[in-house]
């Protein structure tokens, strides 16, 4: 149910791809992302934006850690190992507006919906938002790759630029569509 759910939100794509063949055609091509040495680095980027949360907070009162932000945490360090820390520090509260669609979405799925195998198609308010969260999902990641190729974005070590640049040159078995 869970994968189900997963793609009405995010589609076809490599984070819902299943099964060897399937898994190892999206993300062979990217392996050294999902590599021993990329998980100790994303230790550190953990590390380092705990360390930036915690300095924030207030001392020696109360504190409402979901008001405070504590979910950032995380997507700011998912924004770093996807594209890279120069997006991150440019471009964070557009992730974070295209982020609460994904939200919305979530929520609506999580209510516990029937779900058939035509359920995607049927008008509902959750997959009116699913197809609001995709939309915005797919404009980011376009204008991410325009600015790269501009020349005003430096690709850096992060996936989504090692992607694109497979994509651009043809050199996979990838439509735009799994890669976004």
């Amino acid at each position: 149910c869970l994968g189900s759910v997963f793609k009405d939100i995010l589609g076809n794509c490599l984070a819902t791809s299943y099964g060897r063949e399937e898994v190892k055609r999206c993300r062979g091509p990217f392996e050294k992302h999902f590599s021993a040495s990329a998980a100790s680095n994303t230790l550190y980027v953990i590390g380092r934006e705990c360390a930036t949360f915690l300095k924030g907070l207030p001392i020696g009162k109360p504190v409402d850690l979901q008001e405070e932000g504590l979910a950032n945490v995380t997507l700011r360090v998912l924004v770093q190992v996807v594209y890279g820390e120069e997006v991150l520090e440019k471009y964070f509260q557009r992730v974070l507006d295209v982020s609460n669609l994904l939200q919305d979405a979530v929520n609506m799925f999580n209510l516990g919906e029937t779900r058939l195998p035509f359920y995607s198609y049927l008008p509902t308010k959750a997959n009116r938002k699913a197809r609001s969260f995709n939309k915005a999902w797919e404009s980011f990641n376009q204008f991410l790759f325009k600015e790269y190729e501009k020349g005003r974005l430096k690709s850096g070590d992060g996936l989504f630029f090692t992607m694109m640049e497979q994509l651009k040159t043809h050199a996979l078995e990838l439509d735009e569509q799994e890669v976004g």
